[in-house]
């Protein structure tokens, strides 16, 4: 730190020297900002430059050996252990490794391409620092800036050329001296993708850092260019290759008729490669000629003569996919606007949603009880039978609860309070939580409220074995308690209607409840479309990873899903577990069924507040698990 903190103080005492010998005119004015401004850029990345034993290079962190490496770990390594050279990969702690115990300080993990050994290197920052090619984190002037846009493009230039191998150089490369010319090989190859196609929506975004953009960038294009190219040797294998990504919108359109398309989400491919060039094909989608399918996701018209994939674009297989569900919540149904979510984190899968969604619904204020009750609408919409058991709708419920708040003596609209989310009104509300959990006779009312919910879930699981409900005791609560009880009490209401209404027909078979989970998966991942689909990943920094995998068409999909034998099933797990004047809840929703096993998975999530002093609702995703670990956290044998 001592050192980092000189070269500030060199920064700042040189452009101050700059400063004082030009404080007289106009243009000294505009010097002196410009040297502020560039000192504190500078001091930005200075302070950036942090080494591999910083916590912010996560495991998995590429470094290179850089002149003094050798030097270094000669002075330290076992007798007869060879010097490795890298690429140096960040790793965890283990067992099994070579003790290189270099100096007082830091201890890190890593492993050498080279010799295929793990290394716990002990040694100061500075001496880390003299050791390891620094990686600055963040986007520089010089970096990429990795948006969807960008992403997409990245991924695209795979199409044309060959990502593993351009992988493969990186990873090779065994020094920082060695760097600079792996990296003219490789602009030159992504120069050539770029080259190859007008389809990409930011090629100019990318190939104008290429002079400049740090080696984490070029890991970054490399990996998901490596998964594209995967993808076109073992799938497509057109020649020649055509790319639609900046028309994609025209795409759309071309396939909006009955036969190919079924829901209401946009169709969720990024990107289509054809044997043709883009407007051949999308004429002959607008001049009504019949789309066939094969069983390997490809698509063809004209006897076979012209051929399409449709592809989605992700980073990673276990990325989260964020955005894409967000806007179409948002624009098509004015549902969960900024104001209203902090963090929407709704993967395109609905095993996924619970496992990626790890802050679903995050201090939106009451707000959510309706939105919630649309955005089911939403997901069951496609479903008549399933829209019938909707009719009481969440609002219907707080009306009702307002109304016998405000017999019971409250005077505020606490319906009002609950869909407005100004200040205000969150305030207004909040205080209002303070004389109910003051007066009994407005506790009573959230009390006797919340257990008529919970206890209609209870019944719906007595009578249905594929709902499996645990844990309900009758709340008696005595006055006074405080806002922060009263409020977690109103998640426990709001939680048993959003599920009633989230559910559905909570007396269905499991079958049925399965059934109505994996329409609401079918239409996250296809959206409108019913044509097949791959999505298409980028790999990890050591080229393994799934590069892709394929979806067959919408029909074939729930055919597939469905057909199992769902005797005896649970699709649904809940818990509540009773505090002093609350309960906890917890959730298992069926999420897979083995193809090769027939074992089941489930997701994991909760319900409730983690928030203290406003009122907010949570609906947070955990993990997935087997049926095993489901049943061994409900103590059922």
């Amino acid at each position: 730190m001592k050192k980092v903190i000189d070269e500030i103080l060199i920064e700042a005492t040189i452009l101050g020297m700059i400063e004082g010998s030009t404080k007289t005119t106009d243009q000294a004015l505009v010097l002196k900002e410009a040297k502020n401004i560039e000192m504190i850029n500078r001091i930005g990345e200075i302070l950036s430059e942090a080494s591999i034993f910083d916590s912010k290079y996560e495991e998995g962190s590429k470094f290179l050996a850089l002149s003094s490496t050798k030097q270094i770990l000669d002075k330290a390594l076992p007798a007869g252990a060879k010097t490795p050279k890298g690429p140096f990969t960040k790793k965890a702690a283990q067992k099994k490794f070579i003790e290189v115990p270099i100096g007082k300080g830091p201890t890190v993990f890593v492993h050498a391409d080279d010799t295929k050994k793990l290394y716990k290197i002990t040694a100061s920052a500075n001496q880390f620092k003299s050791m390891f090619g620094k990686m600055k984190k963040g986007a520089g002037q010089g970096d990429i800036n990795w948006n969807t846009d960008t992403l997409e493009t990245a991924a695209c230039f795979g199409l044309f050329v060959n990502g593993v191998s351009i992988l493969e150089t990186l990873n090779s490369t065994k020094s920082q001296d060695d760097l600079p010319k792996a990296i003219a090989n490789i602009r030159q190859k992504v120069n050539k993708a770029i080259s190859s196609s007008g389809e990409y929506s930011a090629a100019d975004k990318i190939q104008s850092k290429l002079e400049t953009m740090p080696i984490t960038d070029w890991y970054i294009l490399a990996q998901l260019m490596a998964g594209m190219t995967q993808f076109t040797d073992k799938v497509p294998k057109f020649s020649p290759k055509y790319l639609i990504l900046k028309g994609i919108r025209d795409y759309y359109k071309a396939t909006e008729r009955s036969e190919l398309v079924s829901g209401v989400k946009d169709n969720t491919a990024d990107a289509v490669v054809c044997n043709v060039p883009p407007d051949e094909l999308i004429s002959a989608l607008n001049s009504g000629r019949v789309v066939k399918y094969s069983s390997k996701g490809i698509c063809s018209m004209n006897g076979g003569k012209i051929k399409f994939i449709q592809l989605s674009l992700k980073k990673g297989k276990d990325s989260a996919q964020l955005g894409k569900i967000y806007g179409f919540l948002k624009d098509k149904y004015n549902l969960l606007d900024a104001q209203d979510v902090l963090d929407l984190a709704i993967s395109e899968g609905f095993s996924d949603f619970f496992k990626k969604g790890k802050e679903f619904i995050k201090s939106v204020g009451g707000g959510l009880l309706k939105k919630i009750t649309d955005l089911s609408k939403m997901i069951y919409g496609f479903n008549k039978k399933i829209i019938s058991n909707l009719r009481r709708v969440p609002k219907e419920s707080v009306a009702n609860l307002e109304k016998q708040l405000q017999k019971a003596g409250l005077n505020t609209n606490l319906k009002e309070s609950i869909n407005n989310l100004s200040e205000a009104r969150k305030q207004s509300m909040w205080d209002s939580f303070g004389k109910i959990g003051a007066e009994q006779k407005l506790l009573d009312v959230v009390v006797d409220n919340t257990n008529k919910e919970l206890v209609k879930l209870k019944k719906a699981a007595n009578k249905n074995n594929a709902f499996y409900y645990e844990g309900y005791e009758k709340l008696k609560i005595k006055a006074p308690i405080g806002k922060d009880a009263v409020a977690k009490l109103l998640t426990n209401f709001q939680s048993a209607i959003v599920l009633q209404n989230l559910f559905g027909d909570l007396s269905a078979d499991a079958k049925k409840l399965y059934s109505q989970m994996v329409e609401i998966e079918k239409e996250m991942i296809y959206g409108k479309t019913t044509l097949p689909l791959y999505k298409v990943y980028g790999v990890s920094k050591d080229g393994g990873g799934e590069a892709f995998e394929m979806y067959p068409g919408a029909t074939e999909y729930i055919k597939e899903k469905t057909s199992k034998n769902m005797k005896d099933v649970v699709v649904f797990f809940l818990k509540s577990s009773k505090q002093k004047y609350y309960f906890t809840l917890s959730g298992y929703g069926l999420s897979g069924i083995s193809e090769k096993t027939g074992d089941l998975k489930y997701s994991q999530f909760r319900m409730g507040t983690n928030s203290s002093g406003q009122y907010s609702y949570n609906f947070e995703g955990t993990q997935e698990m087997p049926l095993g670990a489901v049943k061994k956290s409900l103590n059922i044998k």
